[in-house]
């Protein structure tokens, strides 16, 4: 999919808009006695290449996530991630009973089936409105991962000892700094070989059958509990946790948790030999949270810069000098931005590249900056999307972020130190949001060490102003 190719009507509407005006502007400017004389204003470009580092994510929140992943895949510039999700379930209905007879001890249960199932995103491949992707898929698909589903003896609180709610990160820490024991207790399934082809016809689940003999335990248990409200249950089963392995490659595929189901089927007979089929289903809800392990062992290329969801890599782009060298002059001397914008190059592209990237700022006393151009343009027009110096052929890759707004209020402040360029979420707005379940990545260019192709590929942050000469 050539994200380039998309128009939109609303971006070429304020484009024309502008032309319009500007052209109007000019007009009156520069009729003779005039109140303006763009005599009086000069117009200068300051071309900054910013210094750009990798940042390595320590942890990132994971729990109120729109999909949670699951695998582990090895990329060969990317590293190693491994993605768990962990998680409380409630029933579909209170009270929950084995069965709903007086007498619960003249009944047997038998026949025991339980399955987790876990659907995935999908969305359309492109040119069909029959046959879908997996959406945000990484890894290899002709390889396999090894799922295993176990429970955990942790009580997983909701809130902290002062209300707040409490929230839980990728490396398995709340923000009460305690470790989560999530030890397994009991293994309840595994399944190998679980594969996943490129494309679907239709919408398709994951199902992972579970230890029937467990749960039909616990299914006994429930006849001398009352079991009324989603806290009852919690103390009777505390959650799932669900991790994965890979075999050769493999691959991380997020999950949309809400449309997850543990079904539990089964036959109850009672005291007369009636049978009847039962069902009881549970969904995800409470406390659920990935973990994600990476291992950047060799992700190190020279002159490249490293982005990667879920909790992988941001590139900083330190603009320090720039705001330093350009502050009080533009305060003084009462600049006129007219545009700032930022452009990186890509390394190589390919169908699991990252293509979508979100710009925040960084002050000097550690706090975040949101670009405020995000607010006053939207996502769409300060872009951050992969584009093509060539669009025919797809070649020499770049990213552009217009921040005109942003450069404007950094040189009026003094504060900014860097820019940060992250995997941008879905829901990823007008707020920085550094939760993360995307597991792809790019590399991006931090010198030109190619000259062969007569493009100048060094990061640049052109800030184009006026002033009163």
């Amino acid at each position: 999919m050539n994200l380039l190719k998309r128009k939109s009507l609303k971006t070429i509407a304020a484009f024309g808009t502008m032309v319009f005006f500007m052209s109007c502007t000019n007009d009156v400017v520069t009729t003779t006695g005039g109140l303006i004389n763009n005599n009086n204003f000069v117009k200068d470009t300051i071309n900054l290449e910013p210094v750009l580092s990798t940042v390595n994510i320590d942890t990132v929140r994971t729990n109120l996530l729109s999909t949670y992943l699951l695998g582990e895949y090895t990329d060969a510039k990317l590293g190693n991630l491994k993605a768990s999700i962990v998680g409380q379930l409630a029933p579909s209905l209170y009270p929950l009973k084995r069965t709903t007879a007086e007498t619960p001890g003249e009944v047997t249960t038998s026949d025991v089936e339980v399955t987790l199932e876990l659907p995935l995103t999908l969305v359309n491949k492109e040119d069909s409105t029959i046959e879908f992707d997996v959406a945000n898929f990484v890894g290899d698909v002709n390889s396999s991962i090894d799922v295993t589903v176990s429970t955990f003896t942790t009580y997983l609180e909701q809130l902290n000892a002062n209300g707040a709610s409490r929230v839980y990160y990728s490396n398995g820490t709340n923000d009460a700094a305690s470790k989560e024991d999530l030890g397994t207790e009991t293994v309840l399934g595994s399944r190998e070989n679980i594969f996943l082809g490129v494309s679907y016809t239709e919408a398709d689940t994951l199902k992972i059958t579970l230890d029937n003999t467990y749960f039909e335990s616990k299914l006994n248990e429930l006849d001398a509990l009352d079991i009324s409200n989603s806290e009852d249950f919690r103390l009777f089963f505390k959650g799932l946790k669900v991790t994965a392995t890979k075999d050769g490659l493999g691959y991380a595929v997020p999950f949309n948790l809400s449309l997850a189901r543990l079904r539990i089927m089964y036959k109850n007979t009672d005291a007369l030999n009636t049978e009847t089929n039962e069902e009881l289903t549970f969904k995800f809800q409470g406390v659920v949270y990935d973990l994600y392990e990476h291992d950047h062992a060799n992700s190190n290329e020279a002159d490249k810069v490293y982005v990667q969801g879920a909790g992988g890599y941001e590139t900083s782009v330190d603009i320090s000098s720039f705001i330093t060298a350009n502050s009080v002059a533009s305060q003084s001397e009462n600049w006129l931005i007219n545009q700032a914008k930022l452009k990186i190059y890509v390394d190589e592209i390919n169908d699991q590249t990252l293509q979508s990237f979100y710009l925040y700022g960084i002050k000097s006393d550690g706090t975040l900056a949101v670009v405020n151009d995000y607010i006053t343009l939207g996502v769409g027009d300060v872009n951050g999307v992969v584009g093509y110096e060539d669009i025919e052929n797809e070649e020499h890759p770049y990213i552009l972020f217009y921040i005109t707004d942003f450069i404007k209020a950094a040189l009026a402040e003094g504060e900014v130190a860097e820019l940060r360029i992250k995997a941008r979420e879905t829901t990823e707005n007008t707020s920085i949001n550094l939760s993360s379940s995307i597991p792809k990545g790019a590399l991006l260019l931090s010198n030109d060490t190619d000259n062969t192709d007569n493009i100048d590929k060094t990061p640049n942050l052109e800030v184009i102003y006026s002033k009163i000469e």
